[in-house]
C-alpha cells in the first residue's frame, strides 16, 4: 500500500490547492456566476468522464488484450476525435451555457490531454510522475485564479475561470509529454483503426457504455437541480459539493492505485490481501470523515460568509456517501478484472432510472438537500450491489480462469 500512501499524499497537496481555489470561487463569484460555473463544470465533468475517463480506464484494463504497448498516441487521437464528435452533436444546446460553451469545450480538450499523460504513467505504475502532473496543474490553476482575484475582486466571471482552467491543464500536458507523445512517428492511422475496432469487437463497448453512464450518473444531481429546481439550489449544492470533493481525494488515490494493480493480480489470495489492506484504511477514513462532518457546522459558514447555510447539510449527507464509496467501490475493479462488463452496464442503467425517479420526487420540495439524499441512496445501493456481486462470484471466476490457464475444464 506504499503507492496508495504516495498518491494519497500528493493528492492531499493537489486537493488542498483545489480546496483553496473552491473557497476563492465561493467567496468572490456572484451567486449567478457561481451557479453558471457549477453547471458548466458539471457539463465539463460529464463530457470528460464519458470520453476521457472511459478511454483511459480501457487503456489500463485492456492494455494487454488490446495490445496497446506502443499504441498510446493512437489512443489519444481516438479520444480527441470522439470529443470532436460530441462537441459537434452538442452545438444545438450551447445556449444553455450562455456564451461559455466554447470555453467549456476547451476545458474538455485540455482535460483529455492532461489525463492522457497521467494514465500512461498510471498504467506503468509510475505513481510519482502520475501525482506530480496532478499537483502541477492544480498549482498553476490556483495561481492564475489568485491573480484574477487580485485584479477583479468580487467581479470574477465563469468564462474567466474556465479559460484559466483550460490553459493550466494544457500547459502542464505540454510540459510533461505533449510534443513527444502527440507527434512522434506521425499520425498513427493504422494503429488508430486497430484500437478502435478492438474496443468494439472484444466486448469493451459494454465497458465504454458503463463508464459513459457512470459519468452521467455522477453529474445527475446538478443536471436535475438545474432542470427542476432553482438557481439558488444549484449554487447551494455546488458549495456543499466543493467541500465533499476534499473528502473524495482519498477515494481517488485508492482507485488510482488499485485499478492497475488489481488487473495484474494472479491469485485469489493476492487479491484478498490487497482488499484486506484497503479495509484497514477504511477504519481510519471513517472517523476522519465524521470529524469533518461535525466541523462543517462552523467551517462552511466561515468560508462562504453565511451565503449558503444549507450547504452544511448537503456536505454531511455527501460525507456519508463518501465513506460507503471508499469502503466498497474498489470492488468494481474485480468485475473489470474478470470482464463482467455487461452486468456493470445493466447496474448503472438501473441506477440512472432510480436517480431520475427519486430526483423527481424529492428535488421540487427539498432542493439541494434532496439532491444530496438521492446521491447517497443511489450510490450506496450501487456500491453495495457491486460488493455483493464480487463476494458471490469471485471464487467461481478464479476457478474458471485457472481452468483456461491449464487447458482443462473449469470447476
Amino acid at each position: 500500500m506504499k503507492s496508495i500512501v504516495q498518491v494519497f499524499s500528493f493528492d492531499i497537496a493537489s486537493k488542498v490547492l483545489l480546496g483553496v481555489l473552491g473557497i476563492l470561487l465561493i467567496r468572490f463569484m456572484p451567486e449567478a456566476e457561481y451557479a453558471r460555473y457549477t453547471f458548466a463544470a458539471a457539463l465539463v465533468a460529464f463530457a470528460s468522464q464519458t470520453i476521457t475517463g472511459t478511454f483511459n480506464r480501457i487503456y489500463i484494463v485492456g492494455y494487454e488484450r488490446l495490445k496497446l504497448r506502443g499504441a498510446a498516441p493512437a489512443f489519444l487521437v481516438l479520444q480527441l476525435l470522439a470529443i470532436t464528435l460530441v462537441v459537434l452533436l452538442a452545438l444545438p444546446f450551447r445556449g444553455r451555457l450562455a456564451g461559455a460553451y466554447g470555453l467549456a469545450v476547451a476545458v474538455v480538450f485540455a482535460i483529455c490531454l492532461s489525463e492522457y499523460s497521467k494514465t500512461v504513467s498510471q498504467q506503468a505504475l509510475q505513481f510519482r510522475r502520475f501525482s506530480l502532473i496532478e499537483v502541477a496543474r492544480s498549482a498553476l490553476f490556483l495561481g492564475a485564479v489568485l491573480a484574477l482575484v487580485a485584479r477583479d475582486g468580487q467581479g470574477i466571471g465563469a468564462e474567466q475561470v474556465l479559460l484559466l482552467q483550460a490553459a493550466s491543464m494544457a500547459l502542464v500536458f505540454l510540459a510533461a509529454s505533449g510534443r513527444r507523445s502527440l507527434f512522434a512517428g506521425g499520425m498513427p492511422v493504422r494503429e488508430f483503426l486497430r484500437v478502435a475496432s478492438g474496443i468494439v469487437r472484444q466486448g469493451y463497448r459494454y465497458l465504454f457504455g458503463y463508464f459513459a453512464l457512470m459519468a452521467l450518473l455522477s453529474q445527475m444531481d446538478v443536471f436535475m437541480l438545474q432542470g427542476i429546481s432553482t438557481e439558488r439550489e444549484v449554487a447551494v449544492y455546488g458549495a456543499g459539493f466543493r467541500f465533499y470533493l476534499l473528502l473524495s481525494l482519498a477515494l481517488a488515490a485508492v482507485h488510482a492505485v488499485l485499478l492497475p494493480v488489481l488487473q495484474r493480480v494472479e491469485t485469489p489470495q493476492e487479491q484478498d490481501d490487497i482488499l484486506a489492506r484497503h479495509f484497514g484504511m477504511v477504519r481510519l477514513f471513517a472517523p476522519a470523515v465524521a470529524l469533518g462532518a461535525v466541523a462543517a457546522g462552523w467551517v462552511i459558514p466561515w468560508v462562504d460568509g453565511g451565503k449558503y447555510p444549507a450547504a452544511v447539510v448537503v456536505f454531511r449527507i455527501l460525507a456519508v456517501s463518501a465513506v460507503i464509496s471508499f469502503a466498497f467501490s474498489p470492488y468494481v475493479h474485480i468485475l473489470m478484472r474478470f470482464e463482467d462488463f455487461r452486468w456493470l452496464l445493466g447496474l448503472v442503467s438501473a441506477a440512472l432510472l432510480a436517480h431520475a425517479g427519486l430526483s423527481m420526487a424529492l428535488l421540487p420540495r427539498y432542493g439541494a438537500v434532496g439532491a444530496a439524499t438521492v446521491t447517497l441512496l443511489v450510490f450506496g445501493t450501487l456500491n453495495a450491489s457491486i460488493f455483493v456481486r464480487v463476494r458471490r462470484r469471485s471464487g467461481r471466476w478464479w476457478r474458471e480462469a485457472a481452468g483456461r490457464a491449464t487447458g482443462g475444464a473449469a470447476m
